[in-house]
Parts: structure tokens; C-alpha cells; sequence
């Protein structure tokens, strides 16, 4: 049998169910695309509403007629800028004379020669190692006897 307990418990839930149309769960899918899409329809509207705001705001800007008035007044430090050039000045004079102890000291007539013996005819498997030795430019090249050079 249904007990008075009972009764009122499921008279409880109906009524609690039926006070509005709100869903009380935290996660709703539904609920959260439609708030994110007016989320982001209102950010594209916002946005172009900006854009818009600033390009007619510097469109409707009109050049002045005098740059004298817009032109901000400058001292001129006439010693500080003299330092400057002399500094420059001399850190070229510099550096000019670098590259000239550079091109001096790397001058190719000062480097060492050496004379390679580059044989004309390609070895075949039949040329031996002595025959490449002793043939006359390699011996002038190295400044050996032939008759002093060991075969291998």
C-alpha cells in the first residue's frame, strides 16, 4: 500500500519539475552552441563596427594646407652633432686602413708555389706504381734520384 510518506514525496517531485521551463543540469550541448553563436555573431558585429569607426575617422582627415603648423620643433645641438661626424669620420679612417693591412697581408704573390705532377695518360691496371714514380716530372717535381725510389 502507498504510504502518506510516500505520496508526498512524489507530489514533491512533480511540482518541483513543473515551477519553470529552466533545465538545471550543468551541462546542457544546446544551450551552450546557441550562447556561443550569439557570443560570436555580437564579437563579428562589434569588430566590424571598429574597423568601420577607424577608417572613416582617418578617411575624413584632410591633409593641412601648412606642414609648417603640424611640424614639431627641433633644437639643433650644433656640438653634439660635430662629435658624431668626427666619430663616424675616424671609425671610417679606420677601418679603411684595416682593409689595407688585410689586402697587404693576404697578397697572393707572397704564398708559397708548389708544382703537382698530374699525369696525362689515365692509369690502366697494367701501370704500376714504380712506372708512375719514375716518370721524369715526378722526379724533377720531388727532386729525387731514380734510383733511390723503392717500389711499394
Amino acid at each position: 500500500m502507498i504510504e502518506k510518506n510516500h505520496l508526498q514525496k512524489m507530489l514533491k517531485d512533480v511540482l518541483r519539475r513543473s515551477r519553470g521551463a529552466e533545465d538545471h543540469r550543468l551541462m546542457h550541448p544546446e544551450r551552450e552552441w546557441y550562447t556561443s553563436v550569439t557570443l560570436a555573431i555580437i564579437a563579428v558585429i562589434c569588430g566590424g563596427y571598429l574597423c568601420f569607426h577607424i577608417y572613416w575617422r582617418y578617411d575624413e582627415e584632410k591633409p593641412s594646407a601648412s606642414s609648417s603648423e603640424a611640424a614639431v620643433d627641433a633644437m639643433y645641438r650644433e656640438q653634439e652633432i660635430a662629435k658624431a661626424l668626427q666619430e663616424f669620420s675616424d671609425r671610417k679612417n679606420k677601418q679603411a686602413a684595416f682593409q689595407e693591412t688585410l689586402k697587404k697581408s693576404t697578397s697572393l704573390n707572397t704564398l708559397p708555389m708548389t708544382e703537382i705532377f698530374i699525369p696525362t695518360e689515365p692509369a690502366t691496371a697494367t701501370t704500376s706504381a714504380e712506372t708512375l714514380l719514375n716518370t721524369p716530372s715526378t722526379l724533377e717535381a720531388t727532386g729525387t734520384d731514380a734510383s733511390t725510389l723503392q717500389p711499394f
